[in-house]
């Protein structure tokens, strides 16, 4: 499969990783596309000629906590951040898996201040091919930093990968950052895509879950939840 780099003129971490870029050679199957619109509301990717859409993309969260995070698309109630409402978009559970496991690789190699993690399903774009974002943030500061941005770049430029011998999954419940599967992702053959946290699972009906199952680029995934993160569900 090829891939696109998706950077957002508009991203000063996107720009920043897309300039870290520059220090290794993509694979052929893989290319650099810029767009001019936020990445979250950028619905008019689905036309680049790509099987695969990689955000390179900033983080932001009120915390403000230094991370490198990875996580898939889509809405599982109200469309607040672009997509569609209760529409999830495909996405690539072992790509995430390759990309996570190489983060948590160079955050230990290059002594990076910088929590790893993926984060549960959320915001647009929505468009009809597979998506993984991969982030930097979480400030303005952390957005324009260089080891953190090579190591993003670095993780695209090695780790694009879709194959693996691994157990395509669905995450229920727990926080969204999802703590209670870290070890699960990064230590064991199950690799998950589509998460839902614990204050999404009011939205989870049979049709959100039939989205959830048909949406893995590596066919139907199984189920696993955190028993202690379901909240009122």
């Amino acid at each position: 499969m090829n891939a696109a780099i998706i950077v957002s003129k508009l991203d000063p971490a996107g720009l920043n990783i897309a300039k870290q870029l520059e220090q290794f050679p993509l694979p052929k199957n893989m290319f650099l596309h810029f767009i001019e619109e936020r990445q979250i509301f950028a619905d008019s990717v689905n036309d680049v000629s790509a099987d695969v859409l990689v955000f390179a993309s900033k983080h932001s969260s009120a915390a403000g906590k230094k991370s490198l995070t990875v996580h898939p698309v889509g809405n599982w109630g109200k469309a607040e951040l672009g997509g569609k409402e209760r529409k999830l978009v495909k996405t690539c559970s072992f790509l995430m898996k390759h990309y996570l496991n190489s983060l948590r690789f160079l955050q230990s190699e290059m002594r990076l201040d910088f929590m790893v993690s993926l984060e549960a399903t959320h915001h647009g774009p929505y468009v009809e091919k597979p998506v993984v974002f991969i982030e930097l943030g979480s400030s303005e500061q952390d957005w324009l930093h260089e080891n953190g941005a090579l190591a993003v770049a670095k993780t695209i430029a090695t780790a694009t990968r879709f194959d693996g011998d691994f157990i395509p999954c669905i995450a229920l419940g727990g926080s969204h950052y999802l703590s209670k599967f870290y070890d699960l992702e990064t230590k064991t053959r199950y690799a998950i895509g589509h998460a839902a946290s614990q204050h999404e699972l009011k939205n989870l009906d049979e049709e959100m879950i039939r989205q959830a199952m048909q949406s893995f680029t590596e066919g139907n995934p199984c189920i696993v939840y955190d028993e202690r993160g379901l909240g009122d569900q």
